[in-house]
């Protein structure tokens, strides 16, 4: 994952934090599909149509997937990217925080400006890594 051209973002459950993640994803054009789906979601939500068709032409065309927060992601796999704070994973820090720091070194690969993290950005890392 040289890019951020090569990355598919599969959302997981709605809360204030996957919908701030949304928006962020849209904001700067980058790849994500959305099951709507409420919070506890499973990556199964993504084994059906038309989830699993789009999933299956990015795994050819290269690309990795990354699932946020769902469970049962096969993050040990190649081309498979998990990002979560839950459960077994709570010492990590929140989504939010792993998706901008991602983000913040694609951008910097890509040649694309940083994204303006603003206090509402900062606040919400805080209040979902518990800090």
């Amino acid at each position: 994952m040289n890019k951020i051209e090569d990355v598919l973002f599969c959302l997981g459950g709605y809360d204030l934090e996957m919908e701030e993640i949304k928006k962020i994803l849209a904001a700067h054009n980058i790849d994500f599909l959305d099951a709507d789906l409420s919070w506890g979601a499973s990556w199964k939500d993504y084994q059906t149509e038309p989830y699993l068709e789009q999933i299956a032409k990015a795994l050819n065309d290269g690309k990795t997937i990354v699932g946020i927060e769902l469970s049962d992601f096969p993050s040990n796999k190649e081309q498979f990217m998990s990002i979560d704070h839950h459960n077994e994973r709570q010492n990590e820090p929140c989504a939010i925080e792993q998706i901008a720091s991602l983000l913040y070194v694609r951008f910097i690969r890509c040649n694309i400006s940083q994204h303006n993290f603003t206090y509402f950005y900062n606040f919400l890392m805080s209040f979902y890594s518990g800090n």
